[in-house]
């Protein structure tokens, strides 16, 4: 992508006023069913035209954020973590091109997350938590040879989010959810990286002994597969 066109991309008012949505619910404390202010009071408070609000509000409505009806105004629908995951992942799929370069940035962001959501985890986990991941982790077992990529990474995205909501931060399970829907295509494409299962085992075992520095060391080494086999396409610029 173009330099200049990433950049506006980016500084583009309605992925800006997305977040300003956001924050307006949350500040103000609406809940399903809530009306919103009339599209020109909200063009007022954020200083833009009525028609770049309104574009706003059809972006937010496509992903079920908020409902707009016809002669009634806007109204919020949901503010769960499905929606707004979503709507995350649609806003970064608009600022960037998703490349191999930009497939590694986001296996680094990743490994990031997944450092302080281990360790998080393996301080907060209960005996049903972990009963649930060890299930998961069965599952897995059971598909280490198989060719079924989708079955194989769902159950990968099962794990994760059961850890994310092990750690009680519902931003965890947002980032967590967002990340698996913008890399989904490198891992479709080239399928689970060899020994997957023996890292999640490790991962398991780490949580369910409580080993807070174990668990956060194999979060930062957890996606590290991908990052190398990117890196050996060539991918990275010296």
């Amino acid at each position: 992508m173009d330099k200049k066109i990433e950049a506006d991309a980016i500084s583009d008012p309605e992925n800006e006023l997305l977040f300003n949505l956001v924050a307006y619910i949350k500040e103000n404390n609406l809940t399903s069913g809530s009306k919103l202010p009339p599209i020109r009071a909200l063009a007022k408070q954020w200083d833009v035209s009525p028609s770049i609000v309104r574009s706003v509000l059809i972006k937010a409505s496509m992903v079920g954020f908020v409902e707009m009806v016809q002669g009634a105004g806007c109204y919020v629908r949901s503010v769960d973590i499905a929606s707004m995951t979503v709507m995350f992942s649609l806003l970064f799929k608009t600022t960037m091109v998703l490349n191999n370069s930009q497939f590694i940035h986001l296996y680094e962001i990743k490994a990031a997350i997944d450092a302080g959501m281990f360790r998080t985890a393996a301080q907060t986990r209960t005996t049903e938590e972990l009963y649930n991941l060890k299930n998961i982790l069965v599952e897995m077992k059971k598909l280490e040879n198989s060719d079924d990529y989708k079955k194989m990474i769902s159950l990968d995205d099962d794990f994760h989010i059961a850890i994310a909501r092990m750690t009680r931060n519902p931003l965890y399970e947002t980032f967590e959810a967002t990340l698996q829907i913008l890399l989904l295509e490198d891992r479709l494409n080239k399928g689970p990286s060899k020994g997957y299962v023996k890292r999640h085992a490790e991962v398991f075992e780490a949580i369910r002994e409580g080993d807070q520095d174990l668990a956060e060391e194999l979060g930062k080494t957890h996606s590290n597969p991908r990052r190398r086999l990117l890196s050996l396409e060539g991918v990275i610029d010296n």
